[in-house]
Order: structure tokens, then C-alpha cells, then sequence
């Protein structure tokens, strides 16, 4: 099984063009509707399509290595950036095929959910995620404002969404009386979904974050302690330690992996060279 990614993968007109995640960001959509509502476009804060390419990539070749398990059929897995960002793009290519709507940036509010926001309270942001009627009620409530429920502007989604503006102004006029904390902890207790918008010191310090050991140790031997990000991914069975062996240096394993193929260590030179991979033309 055999994986190559690139910036448009091994067919297409672009097949031979240069590509960093910007240029797939750009090319796929995805900066269209990023960004302040009514901003111009804007690159995502992370490299989305680098990211996406390695986890869909992660996806063939687990796919490749099940068949190739039941059948002895190896697979080539070519994968293409621009091909991931697109897949990622969500409801916004989707909308437009379905209604011709071209989307455009919309902050952090939800095209389809009112409210569903970053909201300003007396000191710091938050957002707040009312995304049925329950919840609706059950924030109007919380903020001290139950006459909101019965305001005609705001009595279905579709009424919230046409009237986004006012109902944004109303809960950050409730919220203008407290801290962001007190409003979380308030909204939380009631069971709205709600969260403090965490700078990265934060979010390193986060309780829920440190019990996932999503923020691990490295001792590198060449440069000491590391703090990293974690795996995700927790499979029972495995331990998930907070500290983990740091990352094999470049071609560190490759005179073992010769050996695992039945090559001899002294081969190892020019068997690299023999298996140098052609360069993409970037």
C-alpha cells in the first residue's frame, strides 16, 4: 500500500502546479466564507488543508491495508489537498448547489441556527449554542429575559435568523451585566451549551484538555522537554500516558525497515537512492 499526497493529486489540470494550504484555502472556497460578517476573505487560523490531506490520507491507507488483509491486493492512495478542503467545506458548497446562494463570511455565527454566536459579556466573549426551541426558551430564562420567547420576531428559527441583529442585541444587553465566567457557569447549570472563548494559555491550562492528555511531554534527546499536543484518539486496551517517546528522526528507522523487507543493512545507501521518490514539479 502505497500513499502519496499533493496539492491536487495525480490527475487534473493543476496536477503539475505548486500548492501550500493558502493556495488550497483559497482555491476550494473555504476563505469565501471565512472571516468578519461583512469582511473580505480570510485564511483559516490553522493549515486546514495540510491537516485534513494527513487525516484522509490516514483514511485510504487504513481502507487499503483492510482490503489488501482480505484480498492480498495492494492499492495506490492518492490523495489531493484541494480535494480534502473541499470535502471539508461543509454546508457551503452544498447550500449553493442546492439553492444557487453564493455564502459569504459570517463571523462566528451559524448561517442556519439563531442563536448559535460569539457574544460579548461585561468583560470577555463567550459563545452561546441555542440550536432548538428548548433551548431557546430555556436561555431567554437563564438571561433574566423570558419575554423574548414571546416576541413575534423571535418565535421560530427561521423569525431568529431574519431578525439575527435584535436578538444579538438583546442577549449581549443581559450579558452586559456579568462577567463571561458568571455567564458560563450560569448557562452551563441550566444546560445550554456555552463556553468562554480560550486564548491558547487558556486553553493549555484546561482541566478537561489536561484529563484527555491532549497536552503530552516529550524528552527529546537533542532538545530537551517538550510540551506537544496529544492523540485524540483513545482505543481501549491502549494506555494513553501524558508522557510519550519523541518522534523518530529523519530516516531513523530506515535501515530497520530494509531489514523488515529482507534487504541487507549494507544496502542501504543505495537502495535509498533507488527509491527516492520523483519530485513533484511545485
Amino acid at each position: 500500500v502505497y500513499c502519496s499526497i499533493s496539492g491536487f493529486g495525480h490527475s487534473g489540470p493543476y496536477e503539475s502546479l505548486p500548492a501550500y494550504d493558502l493556495v488550497v484555502q483559497a482555491l476550494s472556497g473555504l476563505m469565501s466564507v471565512n472571516g468578519a460578517e461583512g469582511g473580505p476573505p480570510t485564511r483559516l487560523g490553522v493549515s486546514i488543508g495540510d491537516l485534513g490531506a494527513g487525516l484522509f490520507a490516514t483514511i485510504g491507507i487504513c481502507a487499503a491495508l483492510t482490503e489488501r488483509a482480505k484480498s492480498g491486493q495492494g492499492r495506490r492512495v492518492d490523495i489531493g489537498m484541494l480535494d480534502c478542503t473541499v470535502a471539508l467545506l461543509e454546508n457551503g458548497l452544498v447550500r449553493h448547489l442546492a439553492t444557487g446562494e453564493v455564502p459569504e463570511p459570517l463571523g462566528s455565527r451559524h448561517p442556519a441556527i439563531t442563536p448559535f454566536d460569539a457574544f460579548k459579556a461585561a468583560d470577555d466573549w463567550l459563545v452561546i449554542g441555542a440550536a432548538n426551541e428548548t433551548l431557546f426558551r430555556t436561555l431567554c430564562t437563564a438571561l433574566g429575559k423570558p419575554r423574548l420567547c414571546g416576541d413575534p420576531r423571535f418565535a421560530t428559527m427561521q423569525t431568529r435568523l431574519d431578525n439575527h441583529i435584535a436578538l444579538k442585541a438583546e442577549i449581549e444587553d443581559a450579558l452586559a451585566s456579568a462577567s463571561a465566567q458568571e455567564w458560563v457557569a450560569r448557562l452551563v447549570a441550566a444546560g445550554i451549551p456555552a463556553a468562554p472563548i480560550n486564548n491558547m494559555p487558556k486553553a493549555a491550562l484546561n482541566p478537561q484538555i489536561a484529563a484527555r492528555n491532549m497536552i503530552v511531554t516529550l524528552n527529546d534527546p537533542e532538545m530537551g522537554e517538550l510540551k506537544v499536543c496529544g492523540n485524540p484518539i483513545k482505543v481501549s486496551g491502549y494506555p494513553d500516558s501524558a508522557e510519550r517517546p519523541p518522534a523518530p528522526n529523519l530516516d531513523e528507522h530506515h535501515p530497520d525497515i530494509l531489514r523488515a523487507l529482507g534487504e541487507e543493512a549494507e544496502d542501504f545507501e543505495r537502495t535509498k537512492i533507488a527509491r527516492a521518490p520523483k519530485q513533484a514539479i511545485w
